[in-house]
């Protein structure tokens, strides 16, 4: 048994994803084939008291020139729990993964999958000032200075009494399931001092473990952002109504940015939350379906 579909490459968003919207029904003029892309699944038990534990089963199928892929699945004897499936495109990058579908529904039709990869102006992108107005609240110090566009993506400096810092984060496309992540923040690099008499109670290892606590929650306030931006980009340059715009991100299509980069060199201090210089973009792309859009989404 295999899986089957097309990729196809939408040249015309606003006619493809008309019936999406009006109709909440495929694409079916706006677009043409996709050959070349690469199409890989990733299979995973659904326990329902845990969660979904992937299945170590790597496959992955080129697209031929009609824009349909072929993709082998797991063994039979793998049927302890339910098995699930996700989907992911790439072309030279990722641009698309679905939410994890029951693998028996993925079998019973064809997965037809439509990509729309956007070009966002500079302009669009995050400001220096959202950058400080997420990381502002995570206990660093005043006086941080915040540089971006060096080789580590984004550096952090500062110090208060006889600590001080200096760390870099790295800022990648998220390409997970999980379709309510847009993007990953990773330290990737750090030196910090405790100097005396502050080191009797405070290590380096205890600073790092709460700048990297605290950067997870400026995960989840940074990807919340990216939405809230792409939401009203789509209300300004679409005249969509904010409840549509709303459907069409959250229930309709998945979200994967690539591209992402800084476009030019910028300090700036973590309480200058009003800084309009724009220091990271990313380019989104759109794919339908979702998932839950033809199938109902296994929960956790």
């Amino acid at each position: 048994m295999t899986l089957v579909g097309h990729v196809y490459r939408v040249t015309n968003p606003l006619q493809a994803f008309a019936p999406v919207i009006l109709n909440n029904a495929p694409p079916t003029s706006g677009f043409i084939p996709w050959p070349g892309a690469t199409v890989t699944p990733l299979y995973a038990f659904h326990v329902p008291s845990i969660g979904f534990l992937p299945i170590p089963f790597f496959t992955t199928a080129n697209v031929a020139a009609d824009g349909s892929f072929s993709l082998a699945i797991p063994p039979a004897g793998l049927n302890q729990f339910p098995i699930v499936v996700s989907l992911s495109v790439t072309s030279g990058v990722g641009l698309y993964r679905s939410g994890y579908i029951s693998l028996s529904q993925a079998q019973s039709k064809e997965l037809n999958l439509w990509l729309y990869p956007d070009t966002l102006p500079t302009s669009d992108g995050i400001s220096a000032g959202t950058i400080s107005q997420q990381v502002s609240g995570q206990g660093l110090p005043g006086n941080t200075i915040i540089t971006a566009g060096g080789p580590y993506g984004l550096n952090f400096s500062g110090s208060e009494g006889q600590v001080s810092i200096n760390f870099n984060i790295w800022t990648a496309a998220n390409i997970s399931p999980n379709l309510k992540d847009f993007l990953d923040l990773s330290i990737n690099g750090w030196d910090i001092n405790v100097g005396w008499p502050t080191s009797w109670g405070e290590s380096a290892n205890n600073v790092l473990n709460k700048i990297k606590s605290g950067i997870a929650g400026t995960g989840s306030s940074i990807n919340t952002v990216v939405l809230q931006r792409m939401e009203g980009l789509l209300e300004s340059q679409e005249g969509l109504s904010a409840s549509v715009v709303s459907k069409f991100l959250n229930q309709e299509v998945s979200v994967t940015f690539y591209g992402i980069g800084y476009p030019h060199s910028h300090s700036w201090g973590i309480g200058h939350t009003s800084d309009k210089t724009i220091v990271l973009t990313a380019n989104p792309c759109i794919g339908y379906p979702r998932s839950s859009v033809i199938w109902e989404e296994p929960k956790a």
